[in-house]
């Protein structure tokens, strides 16, 4: 299993891939669709801050099997959100139309 440290630097890259590409599609379609990429940022935002969370507290994991399940998970729930945000974003230019 990866340090907290590692994994924090991980939730906040793929965070910052999603921001990026955010920033980019606005720069790039200016008022179009603004809201929703804000919305796409808000909420992989709020993702992240959970995972952070979740990374500083993990309760009272005794076991290490627990433990080591308990991160996967969460990496699992990132990833997942990740995607979701990845994908809501591609769809906005389609809604250009």
């Amino acid at each position: 299993m990866a340090s907290r440290k590692d994994l924090k630097k991980d939730v906040d890259s793929l965070v910052g891939e999603v921001v990026n590409d955010c920033f980019t599609y606005m720069t790039l379609h200016g008022d179009k669709n603004r809201d929703k990429a804000e919305g796409i940022i808000s909420k992989i935002m709020e993702s992240r801050n959970t995972a952070i969370k979740k990374i500083n507290n993990p309760g009272k994991l005794t076991d290490k099997k627990a433990t080591k399940a308990h991160f996967k998970a969460l990496q699992q729930e990132l990833l997942v959100s990740a995607d979701e945000c990845f994908t809501e974003l591609s769809k906005l230019p389609k809604d250009l139309g």
